[in-house]
């Protein structure tokens, strides 16, 4: 049920409420040593405080539950805390540690099977990683086929994510014609 309740509130922008009880399911699943949720609660915590901006925590947990998936052979698991690490470096603008597990993302990918969300998220971090390499219209089109891609898996937090960014870099490059398409559109 915190599980349940600090996905509710992360959604609905309650942070520090998520936090609370994520670091409560934290402490609840580590007493009864159920690796998974604990692993859960572990990258929850880690996705919102990316968020915080609390970087430093959210690297430790997430690492700690990468490790905790690894143990457990859980691909999918370890697979969604990889996507969870790149997004935040990306947001710390750590180039060289989101170069590298991007690399450790696509050897990953390469000997596991997993659902067709983990290969649209690996899409997104290499995207990530090479956004600063193509011309601004380029960046349009693959932002918003990755977009449209979470939009078809129905993973409504990403496809959201990457409509907020595409946004904001239309509005850093004062393109307001497109901002408005953007918010316009039925995506």
């Amino acid at each position: 049920i915190l599980m349940n309740f600090g996905v509710f509130n992360y959604q609905r922008g309650y942070l520090d409420d998520a936090v609370g009880q994520y670091n409560r399911g934290v402490g609840i699943f580590a007493s009864f040593g159920n690796k998974h949720e604990y692993g859960l609660m572990l990258n929850n915590l880690g996705e919102v405080l990316t968020q915080l901006s609390i970087f430093d925590e959210a690297i430790k947990y997430l690492n700690e539950a990468r490790s905790i998936f690894r143990m457990l052979n859980n691909n999918e698991e370890e697979a969604e805390v990889i996507f969870t690490l790149g997004k935040l470096y990306y947001f710390l603008g750590d180039n060289d540690a989101l170069s590298k597990l991007k690399l450790e993302y696509q050897n990953f990918i390469n000997k596991a099977v997993l659902s067709d969300r983990h290969y649209n998220n690996f899409n997104c971090i290499s995207f990530l990683t090479d956004s600063g390499k193509s011309d601004l219209s380029e960046w349009l089109v693959e932002s918003r086929r990755i977009r449209d891609s979470y939009i078809e898996l129905e993973d409504k937090p990403n496809s959201v994510r990457m409509t907020f960014h595409i946004i904001n870099t239309l509005l850093e490059a004062e393109m307001f014609n497109e901002v408005y398409t953007e918010l316009n559109s039925k995506t």
